[in-house]
């Protein structure tokens, strides 16, 4: 990608962020703004185009009802405009053995080497035997000889048992690097989980399997634990100070994907894809500059 510096391995954008077009017409646009890749959002689905949004109203995201039928035409709209799928991005988790079996057949399908499972926190059992439950499931995961040619990724992520780098690693920390990874989305950490960056890219080492470009910002809520409520902005008017995070993470020798996560602008339309990269290429040639 153009906004991309060589050290990282390209930028992708995920189409859990893309509702308005299906793949086959979004995929030029992403491709001409200057993206390498697509990370596709897979889940049960509806679109609703009057109401476009990251859920429910998604005419890009991969329906898992209907995943066996419209994984091809997602690989045929990537490969026509020369882009990839470097994650799936699923919401399941390790212990639903039949649907990550599904999701599997669909990644090799799609020339994905990795797929993202979730770590929802349980209403039905004690957090702590909730964690431990998950944690058995991720080693039979990696265990199994069905799986053996996919890297299985977790994301940091608020409201979930993997909220912190720390926690992401209790789960999959003793697990082989090359079969597992971790996502790490810092405006997540932001709202819950938040540690020294400089920290957790050391933490994670080679588990840092890819990283997520979104924005937030904080507001007085009195309801809340903390007292603040946050909410998503677009990238650079929020809290995260971008350009000292891609320098943190250039000097951690990060050499991976960088994907656009913004659940912002959807009032704009497709024009904020190119916006998006915009932003980027200026925030990637900052960090030449610095760096250089």
């Amino acid at each position: 990608m153009e906004t991309s510096p060589s050290i990282f391995r390209g930028v992708s954008i995920s189409t859990a962020t893309t509702p308005w077009l299906p793949i086959g017409q979004l995929a030029p646009l992403v491709a001409a703004a200057g993206y390498s890749g697509i990370d596709i959002a897979c889940r049960p689905s509806v679109h609703d185009p009057a109401k476009p949004a990251g859920w429910g109203n998604n005419a890009a995201i991969l329906n898992l009802d209907a995943i066996e039928t419209q994984t091809p035409g997602f690989v045929t709209a990537l490969r026509d405009h020369g882009l990839v799928c470097p994650v799936l991005l699923s919401y399941a988790s390790a212990d639903e053995v039949e649907t990550v079996q599904r999701l599997a057949e669909s990644a090799r399908t799609l020339g994905a080497g990795a797929l993202r499972l979730s770590l929802p926190l349980s209403d039905r059992e004690s957090q702590r035997d909730a964690f431990l439950s998950q944690k058995s499931a991720w080693e039979n995961l990696i265990a199994n000889e069905a799986f053996q040619d996919l890297r299985f990724l977790i994301e940091t992520h608020d409201k979930t048992l993997c909220s912190s780098v720390s926690a992401a690693l209790r789960i999959i920390g003793d697990l082989p690097m090359e079969r597992t990874g971790v996502i790490y989305d810092v405006a997540n950490t932001a709202v819950e989980g938040s540690e020294p960056i400089e920290v957790c890219l050391a933490l994670l080492g080679a588990h840092l399997a890819g990283i997520h470009i979104k924005d937030i910002k904080a507001r007085p809520d009195e309801n809340r634990w903390n007292g603040l409520r946050f909410d998503h902005v677009p990238p650079g008017e929020g809290l995260i100070n971008w350009p000292a995070f891609m320098a943190a993470l250039a000097r951690s020798g990060y050499r991976g994907w960088l994907t656009m996560e913004n659940f912002t602008g959807f009032e704009l339309g497709p024009e904020r894809i190119v916006q998006d990269a915009a932003w980027l290429r200026a925030l990637l040639g900052e960090q030449r500059d610095v760096s250089s």
